[in-house]
Order: C-alpha cells, then sequence, then structure tokens
C-alpha cells in the first residue's frame, strides 16, 4: 500500500486557515520543525512495505506534537493532518467531535502512546467508500 502524505504547500494552507480561527494575522510556520514531524513518516513510507496508513497517519500526528511547527494550534493541526491522510488513503474514522477531543487530550498528556493511537484508530476506521453510503 502506497500511504499520501499532504505537501508542503497544503500543510501550510491548513495552518493558515486555522490562524483565522484563533484570529492571528499571521502564521509562523517553522520549516525546520515541520521538516522534522515529516521525516518520520516519509522514511517509514520508503522503507517499510509493510507500513500502512494508521502508523504514518499515527506518526505525523505526534510529530506535528512534539515539534510544533506552527506558532498556533499544533494540536489541531495535527489532528486535521491525520484525517486528511486517513482519507486520501479511503479510510475514515467514525467518531464523534467528543471523541475526537478525547483522543488529542490523551495523546497531549502521554496517556494514550503512537502504537496505542494505532490500534485506536485502526478499530474506529471504516472504508471512506462504506461511510459515503450511510
Amino acid at each position: 500500500m502506497s500511504v499520501i502524505l499532504p505537501s508542503r504547500s497544503v500543510i501550510l494552507e491548513i495552518a493558515r486557515r486555522q490562524s483565522k480561527l484563533f484570529s492571528v494575522s499571521e502564521i509562523e510556520m517553522n520549516d525546520k520543525k515541520l521538516s522534522a514531524a515529516l521525516a518520520w513518516p516519509r522514511l517509514m513510507i520508503k522503507s517499510d512495505p509493510a507500513v500502512n496508513v494508521f502508523q504514518v497517519a499515527a506518526s505525523l500526528l505526534t510529530g506535528i506534537l512534539s515539534e510544533k511547527p506552527v506558532n498556533i494550534g499544533n494540536p489541531h493541526l495535527a489532528f486535521i493532518l491525520m484525517m486528511i491522510i486517513l482519507r486520501r488513503n479511503g479510510v475514515v474514522l467514525d467518531i464523534t467531535n467528543q471523541d475526537a477531543f478525547k483522543i488529542m487530550s490523551a495523546v497531549i498528556s502521554g496517556q494514550l502512546e503512537e502504537d496505542q493511537l494505532v490500534k485506536l484508530i485502526t478499530e474506529k476506521s471504516i472504508p471512506q467508500a462504506f461511510a459515503e453510503l450511510t
């Protein structure tokens, strides 16, 4: 399976749109920190033919949270990027907004490790084609 990551321009545009929600006039993106957050997911895709979309999505989420490449809204950016990776690869999460908040709170507080996040999003996912029928 070939996993598709969002491009830097897509990530920057998402961050810009988010900044409006926080009433921040200009987003500051640290390119080195973004590169660091993207490094492991990219390496996973290139070096491990058995890697799956859930592992890559969780890796990018935790990378964004740890590197903090933008000046505001990193948890939001991380979650949106995870959702984009899943959707671009034919999967959607069947969770509520409250579930999303609980997941992110648990990851941020260290109560949910990356491997546990992979398991959780794998269990809560459904094929995108099926989701569109319901």
